[in-house]
């Protein structure tokens, strides 16, 4: 039975995309997201900001492997493979 905390020690494999968020408000910021499966989940690296991660920029249209945290359609990342650049 799953609980409403998030779920422990996930891992994920899938194309670490970017788009708008906040769209039509006063700030559109960019945020990563990870698609996989066809569910997209709003990524955070752990300790960083989630629309300016130097980190997650570099990894952008990769296929990664990310290892975290999930609560609902929030992936909190502590760990990022990337498997292939496309």
């Amino acid at each position: 039975m799953k609980s409403e905390n998030a779920e422990n020690n996930t891992v994920i494999q899938g194309k670490l995309i970017a788009r708008s968020f906040g769209k039509f408000s006063k700030k559109d910021n960019i945020a990563f997201y990870l698609k996989s499966k066809g569910r997209t989940y709003f990524l955070m690296f752990k300790g960083e900001e989630p629309f300016n991660c130097e980190k997650l920029k570099k990894l952008k249209n990769k296929v990664v492997l990310i290892k975290g945290k999930i609560y609902k359609y929030i992936f909190f990342a502590n760990s990022v493979t990337v498997l292939s650049s496309n």
